[in-house]
């Protein structure tokens, strides 16, 4: 009983965040056509659902009543009256139809039960409550509702009840990854960074997906890994592969993973030493010397490319320097006269990354004191702020 149960919850799920974009999410209008359109996919998604249980289970779990669950498959309110109707559909416009209710019970729901529930924001909360705490096999179903479920208003609840869900979510996400669509693939790679644990074949699978075809799915991966931090150490030696195999601008994230993993990742060290000799790119530079520092490079051999980013005058690389030079903290003394002479200049942005930056390094930029002091009168509120928090770092408990 419990498998066709879970099935059920994975069925509902699904269906609504995978494939009904226009009317749970953004369109609301009453064309007959999307009206006709919805009543396919809805019989389409049930049929899915269907094919995927060995056989159908009584009605059960009744923690929302079924007259509730009939009103929401209607259109109704919980009170009983219909609901309003919806801005943009003309006075006299047929109203929508009912979400088919018959065929097989899941976790004491049909499909389109589950899915009219999930699309009413008055049972939206209660129904993903029970889906979450039903087998852990429905969460086969809330992947695959999920990952259809983009262009879907329900696209961000369904993926909360999967966080929440933790490990049962990580197989068929794993799956989705190596075997998907483009889009799968996509937001498979993101939500493996955000359930907890962190398990090795989560690791092995990111790890993998470096080879990945689409660029976007890299991204994501890179993204992922980074996130991750220390505990994506598994994937060094794939993210080192990738460094070296990938010359595009993906090839920054994949840096930026190695850099967040840290010391852990001290076998990177050549590749990031060649990217410094070889490439022309000041961003790809600037955090390739990152990433050499936080692998354990000493801070003198690298932190003055960081500090030539920091003075190029392409405002987008200065920001990205000044977040770099943070990373170095109490290692960036080097910088500190670099970074007061910004607080005296006319851009806004800059100064308060440039005073982020001292409140990272700590007592160690003492000499700044005056200039920060000096920018708490700054007739930006921003830069006055960013200087006054930078302030109590720089001097200490």
């Amino acid at each position: 009983m419990a498998r066709p149960l879970a099935l059920l919850g994975l069925g509902v799920l699904l269906g609504l965040a995978l494939g009904l974009p226009s009317w749970l999410g953004a369109g609301r209008g009453g064309l007959e056509e999307e009206d006709a359109a919805l009543r396919d996919e809805v019989h389409r998604l049930a049929a899915q659902v269907d094919a995927l249980a060995t056989r159908a289970t009584p009605a059960a779990g009744k923690s929302m009543d079924a007259d509730r669950v009939g009103q929401a498959a209607e259109g109704k309110s919980p009170d009983g009256a219909t609901a309003s109707t919806p801005a943009g559909v003309a006075a006299g416009a047929e109203a929508r139809p009912a979400v088919p209710v018959e065929g097989p019970v899941y976790l004491g729901r049909t499909a389109g039960q589950w899915a009219a529930l999930l699309a009413n924001p008055d049972s939206r909360d209660d129904a993903a409550e029970q889906l979450r705490a039903a087998d852990p096999a429905s969460a086969e179903v809330l992947v695959d509702l999920l990952l259809r479920g983009h262009e879907s208003g329900l696209y961000s609840l369904v993926r909360t009840t999967l966080e929440k869900m933790g490990a049962p979510a990580l197989p068929p996400l794993r799956r989705a990854l190596a075997k998907g669509n483009d889009d799968q693939r996509m937001a498979a790679a993101s939500l493996l960074g955000r359930i907890r644990p962190v398990e090795p074949e989560t690791v092995e699978a990111l790890g993998k997906a470096l080879r990945d075809m689409s660029n976007d799915v890299r991204m994501n991966v890179g993204a992922t890994l980074r996130a991750l931090g220390p505990q994506a150490a598994g994937a060094v030696p794939a993210l080192i592969e990738a460094i070296e195999r990938t010359t595009d601008y993906v090839r920054v994230r994949y840096v930026e993973a190695v850099a967040a993993i840290g010391p852990a990742a001290a076998a990177a060290e050549p590749v990031l030493r060649r990217l410094l000799e070889e490439s022309d790119d000041q961003f790809l530079r600037v955090i390739s010397a990152t990433a050499l520092f936080r692998v354990g490079v000493p801070a003198a051999q690298v932190l003055p490319i960081v500090m030539d980013g920091a003075r190029s005058d392409v405002s987008g690389l200065r920001a990205y320097a000044f977040s770099a030079i943070r990373q170095f903290g109490d290692q960036a003394g080097p910088a500190v006269g670099l970074l007061a002479e910004v607080l005296t200049g006319d851009d806004t942005h800059a100064k308060m990354c440039a005073a982020s930056a001292l409140g990272a390094i700590g007592p160690a930029a003492a000499e700044a004191m005056p200039a920060l002091q000096a920018a708490c009168h700054d007739a930006d509120v921003r830069v006055q702020n960013a200087a006054a928090a930078a302030l109590k770092k720089v001097r200490g408990p």
